[in-house]
């Protein structure tokens, strides 16, 4: 731990310094888009690959963890698309308005951001938690990727098979 969360005893304290800390790194990358529709948005929008992310899946999520309408997940979409950070388009990669049935991708701006973010927000957990506790969760986030990507769902099986 660095000096700044070792005068602190108690860990409710060091978390609450850590989510602190995180809040004002979050708001340094992404200054006005604090509400948690844009957070997935960013996030989804940053892991897909070039081919985006449809509005439906972000909504699907949003909707499963906080009861969220699609025309909140538009709206949140929209903030993102108006600070640069997103780009809107349809299946055929023509820019469009956000709809549910469009597609985010993730600009050069957001990239870095992101991965800026990214990047300070493991160093803070490793200032405050310390280094074994973040490789212990880099080392599990690793393994259940690992086991995702070893298996094979009905889905993608009958639809591996429609395509060949």
């Amino acid at each position: 731990m660095n000096p700044g969360y070792a005068e602190l005893k108690a860990a409710d304290r060091v978390v609450a310094r850590f989510l602190s800390e995180y809040h004002k790194n979050w708001h340094n990358n992404f200054t006005g888009l604090n509400k948690r529709a844009h957070w997935h948005a960013i996030f989804s929008a940053r892991l897909a690959g070039n081919d985006g992310v449809s509005c439906r899946t972000i909504h699907r999520t949003l909707y499963g963890s906080y009861g969220t309408d699609i025309r909140t997940c538009i709206e949140r979409i929209n903030d993102c698309e108006r600070e640069g950070f997103v780009t809107v388009f349809d299946a055929a990669a023509r820019p469009c308005p956000a709809s549910p049935g469009c597609l985010i991708g993730a600009t050069d701006k957001m990239r870095e951001r992101f991965d800026r973010h990214c990047r300070t927000a493991i160093d803070e957990m490793r200032a405050a938690f310390g280094d074994a506790a973040v490789d212990h969760y880099v080392h599990t986030a690793e393994w259940e990727h690992f086991e995702y990507d070893r298996r094979i769902t009905d889905w993608e099986l009958t639809r591996g098979f429609e395509r060949y």
